[in-house]
């Protein structure tokens, strides 16, 4: 089990590296259903009301009832890694692949909406910022991206980025393989600043309003001050 768990009432669901998605009760343990979607699933499904998204590393979006039953499934072209962002209010579920496109899907449907050409694999899950969506991409790029699939921005941080940004207050703050964590302003791109690590960072950040917390490749643990004061490795 690469993914992580998703949790709905008393329902955890689950993906494997056998292409198995499973449901079980939450209290007990107990599985309620397991269904073969397709190759192995890196990608974190997605629970929302009366849906589950899931994604496969052969490139299968699938969505299904509480259930486990296939309401549709679609194939883009490329392996998805890229833990899909459902957006219900847009009807929207976007992700990101390895042919290096970023896409938008209908969420009730399962019918293609648009695509956008990045300049590497998208193994990164995206994340909202107002009207965009913000997704890191092999190439060392931050990009965001319209609602309707059109370029707003695009910021180098010089190292690949597979964590998903964390949104706060109109800045996105970024880990990458650079060694270094940045935040950035979501309305235009720019770098407000930035901090330099003793390793890569694959570790998706957490923010608790005046910290920021996570992990790097080296085995440390991170919490830094977002607005000033003191910053340690522990």
């Amino acid at each position: 089990i690469v993914s992580s768990p998703r949790v709905r009432g008393e329902m955890v669901v689950v993906g494997t590296m056998k292409g198995n998605l499973m449901a079980l009760d939450m209290k007990k343990g107990r599985r309620l259903w397991a269904k073969k979607i397709g190759d192995e699933i890196w990608a974190t499904s997605t629970i929302g009301g009366d849906y589950i998204i899931a994604a496969t590393t052969d490139g299968l979006l699938v969505k299904l009832d509480h259930d486990g039953e296939i309401l549709w499934s679609a194939k883009p072209g490329g392996g998805i890694r890229s833990t899909p962002l459902c957006l219900e209010k847009e009807d929207l579920v976007v992700f990101g692949t390895s042919d290096k496109y970023l896409y938008g899907y209908s969420l009730s449907k399962g019918d293609l909406m648009w695509r956008y050409l990045c300049g590497g694999e998208v193994n990164a899950p995206p994340a909202r910022a107002g009207s965009s969506i913000l997704v890191g991409c092999e190439d060392g790029n931050l990009y965001a991206v319209s609602m309707s699939g059109r370029l707003v921005w695009r910021t180098p941080l010089a190292g690949t980025i597979l964590s998903k940004p964390f949104v706060e207050e109109g800045i996105a703050f970024v880990t990458a393989y650079n060694s270094k964590v940045f935040a950035v302003d979501t309305r235009n791109g720019d770098i407000e600043s930035e901090f330099k690590t003793s390793s890569p960072i694959y570790s998706s950040p957490h923010i608790d309003g005046e910290r920021i917390f996570f992990g790097s490749n080296g085995g440390i643990f991170y919490s830094l001050w977002i607005y000033g004061g003191r910053s340690q490795g522990s």
